[in-house]
């Protein structure tokens, strides 16, 4: 636990974890990239996208007028589901800038507290103290 506490005093001192903390430095590692990930993701894409849109493009050049308005309305579908999901983010994002702490109020971070006076003050024989 001594290491740890050395760590964290370190970081807050200089910004790096082991500059000052005396714990050797751990180099960091990258995984190879492989063939299978590229090409399970290929194969899946061409398994799933090619059938998909051949059925859709049929659709749509059919003549029917239904057929059309189904094909028409499942690209409406991801449209509207992409919009949706910009939207989505960007509101994600405007609420988080609007909570940044640069951004926040100045409250409570007065640094030299005034001193309270207490003024004393007589009526009708009883004492009241007011807070300045």
């Amino acid at each position: 636990m001594e290491h740890l506490d050395k760590l964290r005093e370190s970081f807050i001192n200089t910004g790096d974890f082991f500059a000052t903390s005396g714990v050797s430095r751990i180099d960091g590692f990258e995984c190879p990239r492989r063939v299978n990930s590229l090409l399970n993701t290929i194969m899946w894409s061409l398994c799933t996208l090619l059938p998909i849109s051949y059925y859709l493009i049929k659709l749509l050049f059919s003549g029917e007028l239904l057929y059309f308005s189904v094909g028409a309305g499942i690209i409406g579908a991801f449209a509207r589901m992409n919009l949706l999901k910009s939207t989505i983010y960007l509101l994600l994002n405007k609420t988080i800038g609007m909570s940044e702490i640069k951004k926040g109020s100045s409250y409570g971070t007065n640094t030299t507290p005034k001193k309270t006076q207490l003024l004393k003050h007589k009526s009708f024989s009883t004492d009241f103290y007011f807070v300045i």
